[in-house]
């Protein structure tokens, strides 16, 4: 556990992440939704101020993983997004979902928006637009079309 909490920290994240949150977050609600580990998912959601992290809750015996307690596919993103929707009284039309997995390509066809960031031709043909990059410029030029 505590070898996966210092690789966390260890994270390589996209040029222009920073900026992104914050010019962001005070507009809108902020959640990441991963397949990945949990912990690496409350990092990120506390070193950029998401208001949501869910990742793959981990299970921990004597210190070792054994596995999740909770798998996040597309479904469960779903539900997730369901869940911070009605408490934070949203329709999914309002959402703006950015993903590049193929479990994210189910999630797309719910909401108002969805943006494939450099996924698959399988995963961008889901999405209502898609961009690719190694920064995330594109995605803060889509986002300030969209107002």
């Amino acid at each position: 556990k505590e070898t996966m909490e210092e690789e966390a920290k260890k994270i390589e994240f996209r040029i222009g992440i920073e900026r992104l949150i914050n010019n962001l977050k005070d507009k809108y609600i902020l959640a990441l939704i991963t397949s990945d580990y949990d912990i690496a998912a409350q990092f990120t959601k506390n070193k950029f101020g998401f208001n949501y992290a869910f990742g793959c809750k981990e299970i921990f015996k004597d210190g070792k993983l054994q596995g999740c307690s909770e798998i996040i596919d597309g479904e469960e993103k779903l539900r997730k997004l369901e869940s911070i929707a009605k408490k934070e009284n949203i329709k999914l039309t309002e959402v703006i979902y950015i993903g590049n997995d193929t479990n994210d390509a189910f999630v797309f066809e719910k909401v108002g928006y969805s943006l494939a960031f450099n996924a698959s031709e399988e995963v961008r043909e889901a999405a209502t637009s898609y961009c690719d990059g190694k920064d995330l410029s594109c995605i803060s030029k889509i986002i300030k079309e969209l107002k």
